[in-house]
């Protein structure tokens, strides 16, 4: 048994209009060396020189070690794109909020030269900080990924910042979402059910603001609507007026603040 050599580039990534070499690591002695591009021959001995790298050149370059009558043999394999070639193919971001955290979820295609996803947040969409990192599987084929935000904002933005083979940083290719956490500490209660000359909803909340309260039918027609103020902490709103004129029989209330929405099926004696 023999171990083989791989193959270095020199520099990292070509440059359109200059040389290029892609040189076995380590030079072994005994081997013939043999190159393929995309299955073709292109060069022998232990390094490969392109003195002028264009567009064309973009792909896989394969080299064969073989010893002399009938030896051990060994094929390695390199991706070289040029250096604006963006390398990665991401997928559209999407995202769950889900109990006390947001996941997110992305795949991925012809990321062979790629290196990492930057995860960024953002509380207004604009200005972006990084939360986390995903190392890429630096391979041919479709990958899907996952992240979770455990310390979600209320309101959060997330992109994918995709760093390239060369280093450099691009969120070109990929989209931002938007996901709302529902307020963990917001909790509705309505009575007496059934009801007759009025109804309670206590609320508890975390902030300031109003609240939309919304009666309707079990057809979905709309039969009472008012907006009640309320604020942070516990609060108890009554209802009359908006319920006086109701018919017995089923209905539904509906409480909505600007993050929440709380449905009870309520009944008219």
């Amino acid at each position: 048994p023999w171990l083989g050599s791989n193959i270095s580039l020199t520099p990292n990534c070509a440059t359109i209009g200059q040389s290029f070499s892609l040189t076995a690591n380590p030079n072994i002695n005994g081997p013939n060396y043999n190159w393929t591009f995309n299955g073709n021959p292109v060069g022998v001995g232990s390094q490969l020189n392109i003195p002028n790298f264009q567009i064309a050149h973009n792909g896989f370059y394969t080299l064969q070690q073989t010893f002399p009558g009938g030896g051990c043999t060994q094929n390695v394999s390199i991706p070289v794109y040029d250096c604006i070639t963006l390398p990665i193919s991401t997928s559209d971001l999407s995202g769950n909020s889900m109990d006390n955290y947001n996941k997110l979820s992305w795949a991925s295609t012809k990321e062979d030269l790629g290196n990492a996803y930057i995860i960024e947040r953002s509380n207004n969409g604009i200005s972006f900080v990084e939360i986390g990192k995903i190392i890429s599987t630096n391979t041919s084929g479709t990958f899907n990924y996952s992240f979770e935000d455990k310390a979600p904002l209320q309101t959060s933005f997330y992109r994918i910042k995709v760093i390239e083979h060369n280093n450099a940083a691009s969120t070109k290719n990929t989209n931002t979402i938007k996901l709302i956490q529902k307020d963990k500490a917001f909790v509705v209660n309505v009575s007496p059910n059934p009801f007759a000359d009025f109804l309670d909803l206590k609320i508890n909340a975390t902030k300031n603001e109003m609240a939309m309260v919304r009666i309707y039918e079990t057809s979905g027609k709309i039969v009472a609507n008012t907006y009640k103020k309320i604020t942070s902490g516990y609060n108890i709103i009554i209802l009359n007026n908006e319920i006086k004129n109701l018919a017995s029989g089923s209905y539904f209330i509906e409480i909505q603040t600007s993050v929440n929405k709380s449905t009870f099926k309520i009944i008219r004696r």
